[in-house]
């Protein structure tokens, strides 16, 4: 089958065409999972490496069996003919066949727009990938509006009116990045039941690094007291979503529980003299355990990027293309800037469009949405996304008042305050939406703890 145009092939020129297409043009995973539920596969083999049709097949047909092997003459066998180099390859072992699916079938797509929206039975772009446990982790230091108001120009309304913050947190002097991560992963673990010996990787996502070199995820699993596979991942505020696409996609394909840590300390990055982002900001981490399970829906998943224009939230100074110097020093570009008009249209408008798009994707409506977890920027933001949602207030979560802006630990976060809020039940639909520098914009949908819903677990 064709990844380009979901067309079934049988050999020779016909095989050789789409080959040379699928270099030039995206995999149409969503006509590819339409037309694979319409033939109704019972068993499918597939020429590797990449494995995403077999992959595709899973999710998309019930009961169906599906496997991949590196080559054609692979064992098992999977066709009757002779290959080129004389070996006869056997009887095949599966068969591709047509099958009754009381009446649970497809009409091929069309490609011109006009096709219904698939059946409950064939969403698409899911992972079987649950969230078993949570955590999170605040430095003791609460900095409130009134501190920030006896050194800076501002006020107490004057904060809360315009960001919706009254207070935030602030690491300590021997506290670093990878102090916090190392706390709320520990509680995340604790949370899932697992210990660090079941965990197969770590990922980090911050802006806010130890050092340069190294990452800041090493250092986090040698505070654990582990030595699997650990790197960090900086996509700014959008770095948990990025973080929890790759781990999912890694307990998907089978590499085991993976632990995602969102963790920022961006009071050591901001100008405390600067009242446009020293009110904005504060420190912590959350972490999430990912874990496979057949009844989970993690995804689909919208991630974004557009570095044209980096300097509308950045830190211009400390990197390779300007390194720190006395002039940069003086003049206190190492500190983050930012321009609060354009970063509050783009995070609008990219966080909603990002959010419509999974739920499109998904087949569900705002309805469908039991709690909505934004990034935790400024409550305007937040108001202003669940308006062109037309989501119900009552359901999004808010915690940016007690937090700050938190970068990609705010998500985990709020996750964790809202699960233990009682704001999150099993079979529960959430829908995740964040925006950061870069600029970055993610979004995702996913069922809360479902094997609990089903009444198989905790």
């Amino acid at each position: 089958m064709s990844g380009t145009t979901a067309r079934t092939i049988d050999g020779g020129r016909d095989t050789a065409d789409p080959l040379v297409s699928g270099i030039l043009a995206p995999v149409r995973c969503y006509e590819v999972q339409l037309r694979l539920a319409e033939l109704g596969i019972t068993h499918l083999v597939e020429v590797g490496p990449a494995g995403h049709l077999a992959g595709l097949a899973r999710r998309t047909v019930p009961d169906l069996e599906a496997r991949t092997v590196a080559q054609p003459d692979d064992p098992p066998a999977w066709s009757r003919s002779t290959a080129r180099s004389g070996h006869d390859l056997g009887p095949p072992p599966v068969t591709v066949v047509r099958r009754e699916t009381d009446g649970r079938t497809l009409a091929p797509p069309t490609g011109d727009g006009s096709d219904p929206p698939p059946p409950a039975w064939c969403r698409v772009m899911t992972l079987p990938v649950a969230i078993a446990g949570l955590g999170a982790h605040l430095p003791a230091r609460v900095v409130t509006n009134g501190d920030l108001a006896e050194v800076l120009d501002t006020s107490d309304e004057w904060i809360r009116s315009r960001t919706g913050i009254r207070e935030r947190h602030y690491v300590a002097a021997d506290e670093a990045t990878s102090d916090l991560a190392a706390h709320a992963g520990k509680a995340a673990l604790a949370d899932a039941g697992l210990g660090v010996e079941d965990i197969s990787a770590i990922i980090v996502a911050t802006t806010t690094p130890d050092h340069t070199v190294p990452g800041t995820a090493p250092l986090v699993a040698a505070r654990l007291g582990t030595e699997v596979a650990a790197f960090d991942l900086n996509a700014a505020c959008s770095g948990f979503l990025y973080g929890l696409r790759v781990g999912s996609a890694m307990v998907a394909t089978g590499e085991g529980p993976v632990l995602v840590i969102g963790a920022e300390t961006l009071s050591r990055i901001v100008d405390h003299n600067d009242r446009s982002v020293a009110v904005l900001f504060g420190d912590g981490a959350g972490a999430a355990v990912l874990v496979p399970d057949a009844g989970a829906s993690m995804g689909p998943f919208e991630l974004g990027a557009d570095g044209v224009e980096p300097s509308m939230l950045w830190t211009c100074a400390g990197g390779s293309r300007t390194p720190v110097d006395d002039a940069v020093l003086e003049a206190g570009t190492h500190f983050l800037t930012m321009r609060g008009g354009d970063v509050y249209r783009n995070a609008v408008s990219r966080m909603t469009q990002a959010a419509r798009g999974v739920l499109e994707r998904a087949q569900l409506g705002v309805d469908d949405i039991d709690l909505f977890v934004g990034h935790q920027a400024n409550v305007r933001i937040l108001d202003a996304v669940v308006a062109r949602l037309g989501l119900d207030p009552a359901r999004s979560h808010v915690t940016v008042d007690r937090h700050g802006n938190t970068s990609a630990a705010s998500i985990p976060m709020a996750l964790t305050d809202a699960r233990d809020a009682g704001r999150l039940s099993p079979g529960d639909t959430v829908l995740l939406a964040a925006f950061g520098a870069g600029l970055t914009w993610a979004a995702c949908v996913l069922t809360w703890n479902p094997t609990a819903a089903a009444g198989e677990g905790g």
